[in-house]
């Protein structure tokens, strides 16, 4: 029928019905990991059941080919190794039954090397690429998904301030000392995926704390230097005092005149009534 095998028929049929009428299970992870994306079949054999992918762009539905990073386990449930920003789309099984599943990747942007220094500001960039692009979860198929970021340190009383929409954040920051910072991917605030960036300081470059520390430490053995000159200062004054006391100008020696020293006159006093 026009040209498209019957096994392509099926599948688009399932998507298209399912599109109308079931929501998609949300698959959210970073470049680099491994996912599983689960099948309800009842079939006997898993060689019965076929998993399908497309994205919008698709024109018909892709038949996933188990090689390579692809492959059922005896549940027939679909494990994709090492995903790729190629692997974001929609995927369902067929059997007995069906079950839908959307992928997204968290991209987090990379952090410069050249520059870095304690005291820097760096911006952090975290977006989820999704079956509709960049940032793309404003469908009902993303309600209750948000990004958020966190530090190695942070406690969950004060969350990071950060700027954007739900699924697209920016995260700008002092830089102090080597950090690891992430991103993480919720669905109604319960995390389901985290993408850690690091961020390192060049080697022989030290931390803001360590440069803050031997400032402060600086800073108190300069005001010991200084009280222990004063003390010193003090003490040569208080021995300069001990060797050449100061001598009054009054001296009182307690010392009687002797006798031999002491001049003796006759006195007359006139008696009364002599008239002279």
């Amino acid at each position: 029928m026009f040209g498209i095998p019957p096994r392509s028929i099926g599948l688009l049929l399932v998507v298209f019905t399912h599109t109308a009428l079931t929501e998609y299970l949300l698959t959210m992870s970073g470049v680099g990991h491994n996912v599983i994306l689960s099948c309800r079949s009842s079939v006997g054999s898993c060689s019965d059941v076929t998993w399908g992918h497309d994205t919008p762009s698709d024109s018909v539905a892709n038949v996933v080919v188990m090689a390579g990073r692809f492959y059922m386990d005896s549940y027939c449930d679909l494990h994709i190794d090492n995903i790729t920003q190629a692997d974001v789309g929609r995927y369902w099984c067929s059997g007995n039954s069906y079950d839908f599943h959307s992928l997204s990747i968290i991209t987090v942007s990379s952090v410069p090397t050249s520059g870095l220094v304690p005291g820097v500001n760096v911006t952090l960039h975290c977006r989820l690429l999704t079956v509709y692009g960049y940032g793309g979860c404003s469908t009902t198929d993303f309600r209750g998904v948000t990004l958020k970021w966190k530090d190695d340190i942070q406690q969950d009383s004060k969350p990071l301030i950060q700027r954007g929409s739900t699924c697209d954040v920016l995260l700008t920051v002092t830089i102090q000392r080597d950090i690891t910072f992430s991103c993480q991917a919720l669905v109604n605030d319960r995390v389901q995926s985290t993408v850690e960036v690091p961020v390192l300081l060049p080697d022989g470059v030290p931390s803001g704390y360590v440069v803050i520390a031997v400032a402060v430490g600086g800073c108190f053995a300069m005001m010991v230097m200084l009280a222990l000159i004063e003390v010193k200062k003090k003490r040569k004054t208080n021995d300069q005092l001990v060797t050449h006391p100061e001598r009054s100008p009054y001296v009182n020696t307690g010392v009687a005149a002797a006798a031999e020293d002491v001049t003796y006159a006759d006195v007359s006093v006139p008696s009364r009534g002599t008239g002279r």
